[in-house]
C-alpha cells in the first residue's frame, strides 16, 4: 500500500479490529507473559478473532506485534528473536485474513526513536500494508514512532491516542494539541 492508497482509503470511515488483548484473555491468554510468544504457539485462537473482525466489516487488522520490539522481547529473553518473531505473526495475521483487508505492523509506545526504526524495517520486510502506532499515551513517543516510520520506510502510518473523557492526554496534553502536532508531522 501506498501512502496515496491509504489517504483515498482514509477519506471516508476505515473500520479497524478493536480489543484484541481483551479477548485473547478472554479465550484463554494468562496475564504477564510474552503475548507474541503465545500467539504462535495459539495461532488459531488469533486467526478466529481476526476472521471475525473482517466479517464483521473491518478493513484493516493489527498484526500482533504490540510488544514485538526490543524492549518488549528483552523481557522474556526474546531479544534476538524479534525479525523472526514479527515474520511469523505477520504471517499468522496474513493467513487469517489474505489480502482482503489490509494487515498493519502494530508498534507501542515504549521504546523510542532507534527502537521503532528497527521494528519498522522488519514489519516492512515481512509484508505489512502500513504502520500503526497504536494507543499512544505521549505525543513525543507518537513523534518518534512517526519520525522513525518515515525515516525508514514508505509505508504509510496511522497513529491513535489514547484520550480521557476530558480531552486530556495520559502523560500531558490534550486531544486537540496532539491532533495539531501529528498533523504537522
Amino acid at each position: 500500500m501506498t501512502k496515496e492508497e491509504f489517504q483515498k482509503l482514509t477519506q471516508d470511515v476505515v473500520l479497524l479490529d478493536g480489543a484484541t488483548g481483551s479477548n485473547l484473555m478472554a479465550a484463554g491468554m494468562p496475564r504477564g507473559i510474552c503475548t507474541e510468544a503465545w500467539i504462535m504457539e495459539h495461532k488459531e485462537v488469533l486467526q478466529k478473532l481476526q476472521k471475525a473482525y473482517v466479517e464483521a466489516g473491518s478493513q484493516i487488522v493489527y498484526a500482533p506485534t504490540f510488544g514485538g520490539n526490543r524492549y518488549s522481547l528483552g523481557l522474556h529473553g526474546l531479544q534476538d528473536k524479534l525479525a523472526e518473531m514479527n515474520h511469523a505473526l505477520v504471517n499468522i495475521s496474513r493467513e487469517a485474513v489474505g489480502h482482503k483487508v489490509y494487515v498493519a505492523g502494530d508498534i507501542t509506545y515504549e521504546m523510542a526513536y532507534e527502537t521503532y526504526c528497527e521494528q519498522i524495517k522488519v514489519l516492512e520486510d515481512a509484508g505489512v500494508d502500513l504502520i500503526a502506532a497504536e494507543t499512544m499515551i505521549n505525543i513525543e513517543e507518537t513523534l518518534a514512532a512517526l519520525d522513525a516510520a518515515t525515516s525508514v520506510s514508505s509505508l504509510p502510518v496511522m497513529c491513535t491516542m489514547t484520550v480521557e473523557a476530558d480531552g486530556s492526554i495520559f502523560s500531558g496534553g490534550n486531544a486537540v494539541e496532539a491532533a495539531i502536532a501529528l498533523e504537522g508531522a
